[in-house]
């Protein structure tokens, strides 16, 4: 196998030399770089991309951690992550398991969280001591967390006022809310559907809320 510094003493040049002239990083004069660039294809040398990123300490990589594959909303996420990234030059890797502990060995640059929940799981185990960067989705739940975490917030008040007016312009009257969750719930969307339907049916509220078991 081919070595940079093979190329280097072809080149007539340092290794850091080539490093820069190979990386685009740093300034190689113009008609140095053209030669060191010639010699490497003629070697047959090309970085290696696991060698590249850890002498960068950057792999061009993004885990989005997410549990739950069934659910479309994670998979529409997931194709907008792609293609941010792509316009960046980064790639998104999909992990659907549970076992933080795998993350230590994933040669990633950050991690995107898919809520508030698992955001707060991670600080308290793996993410105590693991300093990457973690970004967390956000659906305007009122959950601190241990350490500074961004969020990207998902407004919920608004998606059910537009879901509710949507079905009202449509001529639907009796419209109910089903979750996963308690009617005693502080989830967002549970506030905001009964905040826009008090006043339609007052203390039959409730009766209007279909708690759905997450199964």
């Amino acid at each position: 196998m081919v070595t940079r510094k093979e190329v280097a003493l072809r080149a007539g040049v340092s290794v850091s030399v080539v490093s820069r002239a190979m990386n685009n990083s740093g300034y190689v004069e113009a008609e140095k770089k053209k030669r060191i660039l010639a010699i490497a294809e003629e070697l047959g040398y090309y970085p290696h991309p696991v060698a590249e990123a850890l002498q960068k300490r950057r792999t061009k990589q993004i885990l989005f951690f997410c549990k739950d594959l069934k659910n479309s909303f994670y998979i529409d996420m997931y194709r907008g992550m792609v293609e941010a990234a792509g316009k960046r030059d980064y790639m998104v890797v999909f992990n659907g398991s549970m076992d933080f502990e795998k993350i230590r060995n994933a040669m990633i640059d950050g991690i995107i969280m898919p809520n508030e929940g698992i955001t707060q799981h991670y600080l308290d185990t793996v993410g105590r001591n693991y300093r990457l960067p973690v970004v967390s989705a956000s659906y305007g739940n009122a959950e601190g967390f241990s350490r500074a975490v961004p969020r990207v917030e998902i407004d919920m008040v608004r998606v059910m006022e537009l879901a509710v007016r949507a079905l009202r312009e449509n001529g639907h009257r009796r419209i109910a809310l089903g979750m996963p969750y308690p009617f005693s719930s502080m989830d967002a969307r549970r506030l905001s559907f009964c905040s826009l339907m008090k006043e339609v049916y007052g203390d039959r509220l409730k009766e209007y809320y279909i708690g759905v078991h997450r199964e």
